[in-house]
């Protein structure tokens, strides 16, 4: 939405930029520094809405692939396993964050999770070999 309301502003914008350019307007000059105001002010609204909407989720995004790379990297080091308190401690996040991201790479087909005989939770990468020491 964002993104559509600054690029039709920035139609006006140009558009009375072309008018003050050329001088030669049937508009008076005042009018059509007005529409520039308005329409530079929209522009801007806008591009600052497609942002304020987009940039977050994005960041989250990002910030998930890197955690789920992070992962992948610690696991592929402890001969494709690894359990939620390694992820938190390795890659600086909390254990409720780890597990998240743990669940998702078992949504997404990628890990599967184990419970040891000892009772602990340990996610195996299905990619990559296992490591019985575990």
């Amino acid at each position: 939405m964002g993104a559509a309301v600054a690029i039709g502003s920035a139609f006006f914008v140009t558009a009375a930029i072309g008018d003050l350019a050329a001088g030669e307007s049937e508009t008076p000059r005042g009018v059509v520094l007005a529409i520039l105001v308005v329409f530079l002010c929209t522009c801007a609204g806008g591009g600052w809405l497609a942002i304020a909407l987009l940039g977050p989720r994005d960041r989250k995004r990002r910030a998930e692939d890197e955690l789920e790379a992070m992962i992948l990297d610690l696991s592929r080091a402890h001969g494709g396993r690894v359990t939620a308190v390694e992820v938190a401690s390795h890659c600086d996040v909390t254990v409720k964050v780890a597990k998240g991201a743990l669940s998702r790479l078992c949504g997404d087909g990628v890990a599967s999770a184990e419970l040891t005989e000892s009772g602990v939770m340990v996610y195996r990468m299905d990619f990559l070999p296992s490591s019985p020491d575990l």
